[in-house]
């Protein structure tokens, strides 16, 4: 591996080179943090002052609006998510809102199966909830570039709001309510947030308004908004840096039964005594949980962040652990025929796309429909 370091020597005022070192405020600077005010708030930021007000959002107010309407009349409420670890916990994140607002079991959880069904919505799915006479779909993690689906559901007089992170097209779904951040003028002041850090706001907004009494406990929401943010690879910057401190304080004392299990069965230390970084969350946590959709079905990760019964926890973790183990292996042996081929053949080659008709689909990076590719 050949490192490559920044040369170039930032000017700081004399101030800030007495605080910090020239190597700390070097990295800092490459990372676009350069005057006091910027430095300050890198290391010294509050949960209350330095989240925004997700009202500020273009289309909170009326997906919030949309919502109590569904509450009230009491309508039939699919969330739609997305089958990897940020999807997942975005979902749950979701769900929980919903739940602590009394939805009355009027809510349903809808995650695709990743080798069938792909990512996002498709109109099979739609059919599906249609059927199950639902009248409101709320996407996490995805919807931004479904517009044909979008009007299908509409068709079907279903109505859809979307909360996405991803890129977005030229031509927006014309859904009920559209939340992204990287819709231009969107509200949002921080633009990097994972797809959970979306769902996040929208339950954080649907807490403050509805459930007055309840708006707090959405704090404890934060174990899984860091889980998801840390597994999607966004900056640790801004609200991200705030939503993953918080959270990891939340995870070091989470009560959650699956999670709980989930440290127990894969030896996870994370405990108060024991705060876990963002370092175990990526490498020990979103692994599993990612592992879930890759072999089977995310269902069984999602069921395993809202267990209440400790027994089926229990179930759900080793389950989940025996998934990332052979996930493990799989990955593995691919690795080996890889790295066999590459000293054979291609051992002068500095980049190589390899391809097995018998390697699964969930251990490749691309590929056709009856092969994995590494």
């Amino acid at each position: 591996m050949s490192w490559k370091i920044k040369n170039k020597k930032e000017l700081f005022p004399i101030d800030l080179k007495e605080k910090y070192s020239q190597i700390i405020l070097n990295l800092l600077a490459n990372r676009g943090i350069k005057n006091a005010d910027e430095i300050k708030k890198y290391f010294d930021f509050d949960y209350y002052s330095d989240l925004g007000n997700p009202f500020d959002i273009i289309g909170m107010e009326k997906a919030v609006d949309r919502v109590i309407q569904a509450k009230e009349k009491k309508e039939k409420v699919a969330i739609f998510g997305d089958y990897d670890a940020d999807g997942v916990s975005a979902s749950a994140v979701l769900y929980e809102a919903f739940a602590s607002l009394n939805f009355d079991n009027n809510v349903i959880c809808y995650i695709p199966d990743r080798q069938t069904e792909g990512y996002g919505l498709n109109i099979q799915a739609i059919e599906y909830l249609h059927k199950k006479k639902i009248t409101l779909i709320v996407t996490v993690d995805c919807g931004i570039t479904n517009y044909q689906e979008v009007e299908k559901a509409k068709e079907m007089g279903m109505d859809i709001i979307i909360t996405d992170h991803h890129q977005v097209p030229a031509q927006i779904p014309k859904a009920c309510a559209v939340i992204n951040p990287n819709i231009p003028n969107s509200g949002f002041k921080f633009k990097d947030l994972a797809g959970v850090g979306v769902a996040f706001k929208f339950a954080q907004a649907l807490l403050e308004k509805v459930g007055n009494e309840e708006k707090e406990q959405i704090k404890w929401a934060l174990d899984l908004t860091a889980i998801g943010t840390i597994a999607d690879c966004v900056p640790l910057l801004g609200e991200n840096r705030v939503l993953v401190k918080y959270g990891l304080l939340v995870l070091s004392k989470t009560k959650r039964k699956g999670l709980l299990e989930m440290f127990k069965v894969g030896r996870i230390n994370i405990s108060e005594n024991e705060i876990p970084d963002a370092h175990k969350v990526a490498f020990q946590i979103s692994p599993r949980i990612n592992a879930a959709g890759r072999m089977d079905h995310a269902n069984t990760a999602y069921q395993l962040l809202i267990e209440k019964d400790i027994v089926t926890a229990r179930s759900l973790a080793l389950e989940i652990e025996e998934k990332n183990q052979r996930r493990q292996k799989i990955t593995s042996e691919i690795f080996r025929e890889v790295q066999i081929l590459a000293d054979r053949s291609f051992k002068e080659k500095k980049f190589i796309f390899a391809e097995g008709p018998h390697w699964n689909r969930s251990a490749r990076i691309g590929g056709g429909k009856n092969s994995g590719r590494i």
